[in-house]
């Protein structure tokens, strides 16, 4: 369909400033600027409008708050969610042509039942793949089977990752219908900067004048800043004068808590929680890190290889399609915390090796990864349903 009308559903939206909001919100605004007609449909948290454009974009936030997307709800409040969705997609049923979910849980379940009932097509995009994954959560649900068969009969199915992909075809989705299309870079926002402005940020920004090591993540099991920050400790006996700055979206107290747990010196870790600058974080560092157990294709080390910082990720699906060891960043295992330790160590040694795989890494996100590009593809995608 040519220049479609298009409705996002996902479980949030800004000021809710996770990855996948982000990466929603950037999208579905570059969508915007090249003339796609977009607006979101989201849950409203406390304090937020029903109603508002966020740089051109329309956003109502028309169901209930905490919720989670309906992904491990109570049976009732999981109906309740679809049912108010469902409502607003059949009275706005005018205003768009396709649903562009984000994400396998009810919500998407929700969309993909009133476009069928209203004959428009409908795609969802899995998040994230493995142990914590999407399709992985799904099957903890006692209404599994009828939620697969459903997300089934979408007109496709948007695989950010080869693992993710490889799993759709495990759990029966028509592989005629898959359709790969990455998280996008904002290349303008996330972009690489010079020594004196590194220094000037780190004045700006109320950080130490150290080298800073960095990761942009959760308190949550997937993301294991719990390794990280026993890791941490193992590298300050060489590394003393470094120092960490984690970026998380969880609340303070918990990440002292992990802190103390690990007997981490607190002097030598700065928190910024729930912050809208994350790019300025990124630039002011030296190297990024971050040790998940399960990912989708992290935004994180996207946005940190875009702005010219060698990354360290550990070997998992989504993260090896974006770091080539030793090319295009270091991988090491997950649960490993004397591997992870060491790495940071070596990479912090080796600056000539610090240049080479930043420069091979943004390179890579201009060539494969720049926010225009997976626009243009989306737009492509949608023009192709008929």
């Amino acid at each position: 369909m040519e220049n479609s009308r298009i409705c996002i559903v996902c479980s949030q939206f800004y000021p809710i400033i996770g990855g996948t909001e982000r990466q929603v919100q950037r999208l579905a605004e570059k969508l915007t600027q090249l003339g796609q007609p977009v607006f979101v449909l989201t849950t409203r948290p406390a304090g937020a409008l029903r109603y508002e454009v966020i740089n051109q974009v329309p956003v109502y936030r028309s169901l209930p708050g905490g919720t989670g997307g309906g992904r491990l709800l109570s049976l009732g409040r999981t109906i309740s969610l679809v049912a108010r969705e469902m409502y607003f997609l059949f009275r706005r049923r005018h205003q768009y042509d396709i649903i562009h979910a984000q994400q396998a849980f009810y919500l998407t379940s929700g969309a993909i039942i009133m476009a069928k009932l209203l004959r428009k097509k409908v795609i969802f995009k899995i998040g994230c793949g493995g142990e914590t994954g999407d399709l992985a959560l799904n099957t903890q649900n006692r209404a599994a089977a009828i939620n697969f068969k459903i997300l089934r009969s979408a007109d496709a199915f948007v695989a950010i990752s080869n693992q993710i992909e490889a799993e759709l075809l495990a759990y029966n989705f028509a592989r005629e219908k898959i359709v790969k299309i990455p998280n996008g870079v904002d290349m303008e926002l996330f972009r690489p900067v010079v020594l004196e402005a590194k220094a000037e940020l780190k004045k700006k920004l109320g950080l130490p004048s150290k080298d800073i090591a960095i990761s942009v993540t959760r308190t949550d099991r997937q993301k294991r800043l719990d390794l990280l920050l026993a890791a941490w400790n193992e590298v300050l006996k060489q590394l003393p004068d470094l120092h960490l700055v984690v970026v998380v979206s969880n609340a303070a107290a918990e990440c002292e808590r992990l802190t103390k747990e690990n007997y981490c010196p607190a002097e030598s870790i700065t928190y910024k929680c729930r912050i809208d600058n994350v790019e300025q974080y990124l630039q002011a560092s030296e190297i990024f890190v971050l040790n998940s157990l399960s990912e989708g294709l992290p935004n994180a080390v996207l946005e940190a290889m875009s702005c010219g910082l060698p990354v360290i990720g550990t070997a998992i699906g989504g993260t090896t399609d974006i770091i080539i060891d030793q090319e295009t960043g270091i991988l090491v295992e997950p649960n490993d915390t004397a591997a992870l330790a060491r790495a940071i160590i070596a990479l912090y040694k080796q600056k000539e090796l610090r240049l080479t795989l930043a420069q091979a890494a943004t390179a890579m996100i201009r060539r494969k990864f720049a926010l225009e590009k997976i626009a243009a593809d989306y737009r492509q995608l949608y023009r192709s349903l008929k």
